[in-house]
C-alpha cells in the first residue's frame, strides 16, 4: 500500500486548486477526499495510506498526464482604449476610437471620499456612460 505525507498531498492539492481557473470546478470536487486526510494529520509529516483518496490520484495522473488541446492565452490587440482619471472635483474619461467624452463634477460626498474611491468612480460612471450612448 503506497502511503502519502500530510505536507506532499497539500502540495498537489494546491497545485491542483491553483488550476481551478483553467479546468473549472472539477478541481473542487476531486480534491476533497486530499482535504479531508490533511484535516485529519496529526502534523505535517504524518503519513496516510494513500488508498483511501486513490481514486482521486488516479483521475488526477491521467487527468495531469493527458495532452492539452485548450488555449491557455491568445493575443490580440484591443479595439477600443478608454482612459479615465479623476481629480479631487471631478472625474473624466476619453475614448480614443470614436472621441467619446464622459465628464462628472462630484458631490460634496464623493469629494471626501479616497482618491482611489474617485478613480474607480470615474471609471464606472464612464463606462455607464459611454454603454448608454451605444
Amino acid at each position: 500500500m503506497p502511503f502519502v505525507s500530510a505536507r506532499n498531498l497539500a502540495k498537489l492539492a494546491g497545485k491542483i486548486i491553483s488550476m481551478a481557473p483553467f479546468l473549472g470546478n472539477v478541481c473542487l470536487l476531486q480534491t476533497k477526499a486530499f482535504y479531508r486526510l490533511i484535516e485529519a494529520r496529526l502534523n505535517w509529516d504524518s503519513y496516510f495510506d494513500a488508498s483511501e483518496c486513490d481514486v482521486q490520484l488516479k483521475f488526477w495522473d491521467k487527468v495531469l498526464t493527458a495532452p492539452f488541446d485548450r488555449v491557455l492565452f491568445t493575443y490580440y490587440v484591443p479595439e477600443v482604449f478608454v482612459y479615465s482619471d479623476a481629480s479631487a472635483v471631478a472625474g473624466a474619461a476619453f475614448i480614443q476610437h470614436d472621441g467619446s467624452v464622459s465628464h462628472k463634477m462630484w458631490s460634496e460626498e464623493e469629494k471626501r471620499q479616497s482618491s482611489t474611491f474617485r478613480e474607480l468612480k470615474a471609471i464606472h460612471f464612464s463606462l455607464a456612460s459611454f454603454f448608454t450612448e451605444a
